[in-house]
């Protein structure tokens, strides 16, 4: 089921419906249909294809900084997306039941919601995450969500959020 983070963080970012939808059927579409819709449509990561990196910064940075292979692409991502939930409910008050449905979903699918991290790799995590593409200024720009459906991209976050939100 490492195919549904992917899913769903169109689910998440673009409206509830399609949340609901992947929560009770899985999803519906392949894997990164969404995401190549969107990707055709703006190339630049500017608008419509950047609520699809909704915990994707975390992700890759997990991908990155715990090595390939631990996690699968979609698993490093569920992670991520369950955190950036958990930001979005601290940064924009995104509601808790929201953040539990989010990580309700990927538990269900029997993906992984956390990682533990010790204190080399929580550095080179946030090393990675500097690496990220939405780096503008030398600060990490998120996408958030102030609810499911409604994203907000360019946020900035605390290194200590980040971790908090990390610790589950």
């Amino acid at each position: 089921m490492p195919h549904l983070a992917e899913g769903c963080s169109g689910g998440a970012a673009a409206g509830s419906d399609g949340l609901c939808r992947r929560r009770e059927k899985l999803p519906p579409q392949r894997p990164g249909d969404l995401r190549r819709h969107r990707r055709i449509k703006d190339e630049t990561e500017g608008g419509l294809r950047a609520i699809l990196n909704f915990g994707h910064t975390i992700g890759h940075a997990i991908e990155n900084s715990v090595g390939y292979g631990k996690f699968l692409h979609g698993e490093a991502i569920a992670i991520g997306q369950v955190a950036a939930a958990k930001l979005s409910q601290k940064i924009l008050g995104l509601p808790q039941r929201d953040v539990e449905r989010i990580e309700n979903l990927f538990q269900r699918a029997g993906l992984p919601v956390q990682i533990r991290l010790n204190s080399v790799q929580r550095k080179k995590l946030f090393t990675a995450m500097m690496l990220d593409k939405k780096v503008s200024g030398g600060e990490i720009k998120f996408v958030l969500a102030k609810k499911i459906g409604k994203v907000v991209w360019g946020q900035k976050v605390s290194t200590a959020l980040i971790e908090e939100a990390l610790a589950g």
